[in-house]
């Protein structure tokens, strides 16, 4: 089971002053992964987050340098950090950071993945995920034996009652 967070912070570059960012974090264990969005595009976040320290690796949607942020958690409950990106091994630049986590949703079960990488993986995954909670149910025909999908159960509640 899983947890998801909302994370929103600010980043400060050495010639164009402070950014903000924000997005979301699925937490597993201390293991995360989630998406950032800030001033210079959509990003992929992967690492680790515990009662004290935040760390992951930003990768953009396009192609560029990873950039990797750490984070330790003050009193004030705010996560106080640096990032850093390099090239070849040889650090290129990096600065501040801050940021603040809130825990949305608690034990969740998530299915991640990315669907522009694979969208045929991404729907075949969609699809299960749709039959393992009953929206839809696979059926053989009689005759053929190919299978196919149906709708299944409605939920009698609307998601969040």
């Amino acid at each position: 089971m899983a947890n998801l967070h909302a994370i929103c912070g600010l980043y400060h570059e050495a010639f164009t002053g402070i950014k903000p960012f924000g997005g979301y974090i699925i937490a597993e264990g201390d293991k995360i992964d989630g998406f950032l969005t800030d001033i210079h595009g959509h990003s992929r976040i992967e690492g680790a987050m515990t009662q004290e320290d935040l760390e992951f690796t930003k990768t953009y949607d396009r192609p560029g340098t990873p950039i990797n942020y750490r984070f330790k958690l003050d009193k004030a409950g705010i996560w106080k950090g640096e990032y850093e990106f390099s090239r070849a091994g040889e650090t290129m630049g990096g600065d501040r950071a801050v940021c603040r986590t809130h825990l949305c949703f608690e034990n969740m079960t998530f299915r991640l993945y990315d669907s522009r990488k694979n969208p045929e993986e991404w729907a075949k995954m969609l699809l299960e995920g749709m039959v393992d909670e009953g929206m839809l149910k696979i059926v053989e025909d009689p005759e053929t034996g190919q299978e196919f999908v149906e709708p299944g159960e409605l939920p009698e509640q609307g998601i969040g009652e």
